[in-house]
């Protein structure tokens, strides 16, 4: 009987420890839009990003997610007034993570006022 009993304590321990490993892993990874405006934000999974605004600009660049719950974008804004479209000027930004969760994104940039973003995919 007690072999019997072991085995199950063992099944038991093996299962929790195959479904805690299964669990998935909050991910940013996706679309986001900002819920006060037409813009976006889009964090891919190969460290790119790529940020539309309301008015349909876009700035492309790289994101980077700190221990300190902060994201450090590389950012490149591109002239679009001009005749062709040129890069203009590289930049860095950081965002503290206010709030995070499956659907839901607040971001303060540089200590403004945060920004609100829902997931879109």
């Amino acid at each position: 009987m007690n072999k019997v009993k072991i085995f199950y304590v063992f099944l038991l321990a093996a299962s929790v420890i195959f479904l805690a490993s299964c669990s998935s892993e909050l991910s940013i990874h996706g679309l986001w839009q900002d819920t006060n405006a037409a813009g976006t934000i889009e964090f891919k999974t190969n460290g790119e990003v790529i940020i539309i605004d309301n008015m349909s600009a876009t700035v492309t660049g790289t994101f980077e997610i700190n221990k300190n719950d902060s994201i450090t974008f590389e950012l490149t804004a591109t002239d679009i007034m001009s005749d062709s479209i040129q890069p203009t000027e590289k930049r860095t930004v950081t965002a503290k993570i206010v709030e995070f969760n499956d659907n839901k994104l607040q971001l303060n940039f540089n200590g403004e006022k945060i920004e609100h973003y829902k997931r879109l995919r």
